[in-house]
C-alpha cells in the first residue's frame, strides 16, 4: 500500500537506515491491497531478501503500521464525534434495544450517521439477501441499510461478522461462504452457485407464485407422460383448482426440481425416481387425479407419438420370365432357278398421219378473218364499202 511505503520511506531517512532491498520491497507491495498480505507474502516469505535485511524490513513493517493504525484511530474518532445519531429506539420488530446486552446489538456508522441494530435482525435480513432469487434463477443482493435501504459498505459488513464471532452465535454456513468470497457478491454467486441453487428451488416451493409453479406442474406431466398415459389437466382450469392440486403435489414437484436443476447429480439421479414413484403411487389412489375427464383432465398424446396407420404397399410385380433363344444355325444354301426367258415383242408401227395434217378439235369451223392478207387487200375492201354509188 502507498500509505505504508511512505510511511517506512520517511522512518528510513529520519534514522538514516540503510538497506540495499528495500527498493525491492517497495515495487513488491504496489500490487496489494490488505498490509496483512504485505506481510506475509512481501516480509515472512520474501525469498530475494537476506536474512539480516529482512528482520531491517520488519521492523521497519511493524514501526510502520502502528504510526498508521494511530492515523487511522485518529480519523476514526473524528469521523464518530462529527457523525449524527439515528434516534430508533426499537428493533425491527419494535422491541426495546435497551432490553438486551451490549453484545447482541451493533452500531454502524453509515453516511456520517450512526445506526443501532441488533444482530439477530442484521443476520436474517442478510441471509434473505444472499438467498435472493428470480423465479428458479438465484440473484444474491448486498445487505443494505433497512432504515435507508442504501448498500452497506464492505468494511460495516466485516464489523458485522466479527461481532458474531463475539457474540458466540452459530453463523449460517451462507454468510461464511460470503466472507469467504470476501464479501463480493459476482465471487460468491460463481464460487457457490451450486449452494445458491438448492436455496433457489426451496424459495420457489415455498412462494406464492402460482402460474409458475402450475407451469412446473405441467412440466412434470409432460416428462413423466409416458409412466402416467399421458393424462395432464386441461388448459381452462380455475385458480381455486390450481391451487388444491398444487397443495397435493407440492413434494412431488419439489423432488422433481430436484432431478432437473440441481448441480448434484446424484441427488438429481434419486429425486428423479423418487418423483415418479410418489407420482404413480397417487395416481393409483387418485385415479385422474381426482377429477373428471373432459372437464379438468385430459389425456393429449403428442403429434409425433401417436400411433398412425401402416401405408400397406402393394406388392411387387412378378419377375420377368426370361426364354432364351434357341440356338442360331446356319441356313441351307438355296440355289435359285434360273428365270425363263421372255420374248420381247417388238414396238409397234406408227400408222397415224403427221401431225401437220392432223384436225385440231379446239379450232372453230366458221371464223372471220382477223388480219387482212395484205395492205391493198385492205385498201380496196375499204374503198368498195365506202362508195356512195355500188358498182
Amino acid at each position: 500500500m502507498q500509505t505504508l511505503n511512505t510511511i517506512i520511506d520517511k522512518i528510513t531517512k529520519s534514522k538514516d537506515l540503510s538497506c540495499n532491498n528495500l527498493s525491492i520491497f517497495f515495487l513488491q507491495c504496489l500490487g496489494y491491497t490488505s498490509d496483512i498480505k504485505i506481510y506475509k507474502e512481501c516480509v515472512l516469505d520474501n525469498e530475494y531478501v537476506f536474512e539480516e535485511e529482512n528482520t531491517i524490513i520488519e521492523e521497519l513493517y511493524f514501526e510502520a503500521k502502528k504510526i498508521k493504525n494511530k492515523f487511522v484511530n485518529l480519523v476514526r474518532y473524528w469521523k464518530w464525534k462529527k457523525s449524527v445519531n439515528y434516534n430508533n429506539e426499537t428493533d425491527l420488530y419494535l422491541n426495546k434495544l435497551d432490553t438486551f446486552k451490549d453484545k447482541y446489538k451493533i452500531i454502524l456508522l453509515e453516511n456520517n450517521t450512526r445506526y443501532h441494530f441488533r444482530l439477530s435482525d442484521l443476520v436474517n435480513y442478510w441471509i434473505e439477501s444472499l438467498n435472493n432469487s428470480q423465479g428458479l434463477f438465484s440473484k444474491p443482493l448486498i445487505l443494505t441499510n433497512p432504515h435507508t435501504n442504501l448498500e452497506f459498505s464492505i468494511h460495516n459488513l466485516y464489523n458485522i461478522y466479527f461481532k458474531l464471532l463475539d457474540t458466540g452465535f452459530t453463523i449460517p454456513t451462507i454468510i461464511i461462504n460470503y466472507f469467504h468470497s470476501e464479501m463480493d457478491v459476482q465471487k460468491f454467486s460463481y464460487d457457490y452457485y451450486h449452494l445458491l441453487k438448492e436455496n433457489t428451488i426451496n424459495n420457489f416451493i415455498n412462494s406464492n407464485f402460482i402460474y409458475e409453479q402450475w407451469e412446473q406442474l405441467l412440466n412434470m406431466l409432460h416428462d413423466f407422460r409416458k409412466d402416467i398415459d399421458y393424462i395432464t389437466f386441461a388448459n381452462n382450469v380455475t385458480y381455486r383448482t390450481k391451487t388444491a392440486v398444487w397443495k397435493k403435489l407440492k413434494k412431488i414437484v419439489h423432488l422433481y426440481l430436484k432431478y432437473k436443476y440441481s448441480c448434484n447429480p446424484l441427488l438429481s439421479r434419486d429425486s428423479k425416481e423418487s418423483a415418479k414413484d410418489m407420482l404413480l403411487k397417487y395416481i393409483e389412489q387418485n385415479p385422474d387425479f381426482g377429477y373428471t375427464r373432459h372437464n379438468e383432465i385430459m389425456r393429449y398424446v403428442p403429434y409425433d407419438e401417436r400411433r398412425r396407420r401402416r401405408r400397406t404397399n402393394p406388392p411387387p410385380p412378378p419377375q420377368p420370365i426370361i426364354i432364351e433363344p434357341a440356338p442360331l444355325m446356319a441356313p441351307p444354301t438355296i440355289t435359285p432357278p434360273e428365270p425363263p426367258t421372255v420374248e420381247i415383242p417388238p414396238p409397234p408401227q406408227a400408222t397415224q398421219s403427221p401431225l401437220s395434217q392432223i384436225i385440231n378439235p379446239f379450232q372453230a369451223t366458221n371464223q372471220l378473218p382477223r388480219t387482212p392478207n395484205n395492205i391493198q387487200n385492205r385498201s380496196r375492201v375499204i374503198g368498195s364499202s365506202m362508195s356512195i354509188f355500188r358498182r
